[in-house]
């Protein structure tokens, strides 16, 4: 099921020289959205994910779905098991 009608912004790793943990497509997100890459909160799944967010400068809230895949994140700003838990003051708390 398509989901890209949902966003106003999509960047993916063809669009950058490289790949995560380089932060070059956090900063090109940032870029589209006209957005300062410390007002922007990243999503992660991966350490690498992580570490590219951090380098780009933005908070990172790190999705895990067990917990061994808790402490490959740990370096992660939040960690949030599903989405039904933020909402904007969370984010705010960032």
């Amino acid at each position: 099921m398509p989901i890209n009608h949902y966003f106003e912004i999509i960047t993916t790793g063809e669009e950058v020289e490289y790949k995560k943990p380089n932060p070059d497509i956090f900063l090109l997100t940032s870029q589209k959205l006209r957005v300062e890459a410390d007002k922007c909160v990243v999503i992660e799944d991966s350490a690498a994910g992580v570490e590219a967010a951090h380098q780009a400068g933005m908070k990172v809230i790190g999705i895990v779905r067990d917990n061994k895949h808790r402490t490959e994140l740990k370096d992660a700003d939040m960690i949030i098991e599903n989405f039904y838990g933020l909402s904007p003051g969370v984010l705010a708390s960032l």
